[in-house]
């Protein structure tokens, strides 16, 4: 995993304030909306999307349980909603990490905004 709590301190986002606590919920949701929202091919009832505020280096952390695709589509589906529909369009910096493990993928994404900044670790993991 990726030091992404050194990089937000970086640029200046080190304290989880009101703005971070709002950016938090507004990643979520707009994670939840793009990738749960039906028709999804993920699993709604054993997939979840968490705020993690007291982890920099995950402050969303979303276990995405899919079983229509295989691991290869699955994973191409995800970047086609991240770029399509959650991502910043112009991000000041953003680190995407791609790890497989086997039967789980994660995807550790930063992203750096002008005033905001957004964390997540996102597992794709087969039924």
């Amino acid at each position: 995993m990726l030091d992404f709590q050194s990089i937000l301190t970086a640029y200046g986002f080190g304290i989880v304030d009101e703005e971070m606590q709002s950016t938090i919920a507004g990643f979520a949701h707009d994670f939840s909306n793009a990738l749960l929202s039906t028709p999804t091919i993920f699993n709604v009832a054993k997939s979840r999307i968490q705020r993690q505020p007291d982890s920099l280096n995950a402050l969303l952390r979303c276990d995405l349980v899919y079983s229509e695709l295989n691991q290869r589509d699955c994973l191409e589906h995800f970047f086609n909603i991240w770029f399509s529909e959650i991502r910043y369009d112009h991000p000041v910096r953003e680190v995407i990490d791609i790890r497989n493990t086997g039967k789980i993928v994660s995807v550790q994404i930063l992203v750096v905004g002008h005033r905001t900044a957004i964390t997540a670790l996102c597992r794709l993991t087969p039924e």
